[in-house]
């Protein structure tokens, strides 16, 4: 679960996960040991990891470890609890755990009508131009513009030759 602000998201997240008798890794704000917490997670002793950071870490699964073994191969699915303004900070974020011929889904979840969603709109817009820039493949932003409800991507934007 990757979010942005620790008191709003991260903490509360973490106490109701635990509450439901889940195992959580968490990777922001003061805690000690990042490293020993993201090594948790991929070694499948906490299922679920909450973070804020979006560079310099990996999540992927069957990532070779410093011990010479191998991350869980379960397959992730991420939550974004908190959308970003930033295209380059969503992009850094799902490429946690998007990598080396493994596919992360992602869900934003907001409610409709809200701030929220006017925040994963924009970020969903950022992250168009931010791929369109790299040349990337734009083909899986179709589903979240239509999940978003969004116009205002051309349909030819929305596809690997657009």
């Amino acid at each position: 679960m990757a979010v942005e602000f620790v008191s709003t998201a991260g903490d509360p997240l973490v106490e109701m996960i635990e509450d439901a008798g889940i195992s959580v890794a968490k990777l922001f704000g003061a805690v000690p040991d990042k490293e020993g917490q993201r090594l948790r997670f991929q070694r499948g002793d906490a299922p679920v990891i909450v973070f804020n950071v979006t560079t310099s870490i990996s999540l992927h699964a069957n990532e070779a470890l410093p011990d010479g073994t191998h991350a869980s191969p379960l397959p992730r699915t991420g939550i974004f609890h908190q959308p970003r303004y930033s295209g380059i900070a969503a992009e850094q974020t799902f490429g946690r755990s998007h990598r080396d011929y493994q596919t992360c889904p992602w869900v934003i979840p907001f409610g409709v009508g809200t701030k929220e969603e006017d925040v994963a709109t924009v970020m969903l817009r950022n992250l168009n131009s931010v791929t369109g820039l790299k040349g990337g493949d734009r083909s899986g932003l179709r589903s979240l513009s239509e999940l978003l409800g969004v116009e205002w991507l051309e349909p030819d934007v929305l596809t690997s030759e657009g």
